[in-house]
């Protein structure tokens, strides 16, 4: 996860952060550069788990690819469909 996902997710929060209005948007600004930091400080603490704990990484080859293949896999997360059409008749 820390080697997989989060890279992939703090890009897409990078993405978001160099495409909005930082004005307009900024509370939500705020809360993806603090989690954007958060980030940074997790992978951190992950490297020096895995630094002490070797008997622990995965053993297998490809798991990180596999997880960044899945990570990458949904461009977006919001299927846009047109509005169903109505079903009720109007009295």
């Amino acid at each position: 996860m820390y080697a997989g996902f989060l890279p992939d997710l703090a890009k897409r929060y990078q993405a978001y952060l160099d495409g909005t209005n930082q004005m307009q948007d900024e509370p939500t600004v705020r809360v993806i550069e603090r989690v954007l930091s958060d980030f940074q400080r997790m992978q951190a603490d992950y490297q020096q788990f895995r630094d002490r704990r070797p008997d622990l990484r995965p053993k297998g080859k490809g798991w990180q690819g596999r997880f960044e293949s899945i990570a990458k896999a949904p461009a977006d997360f919001i299927a846009f469909r047109p509005a169903p059409p109505q079903t009720l008749e109007r009295v």
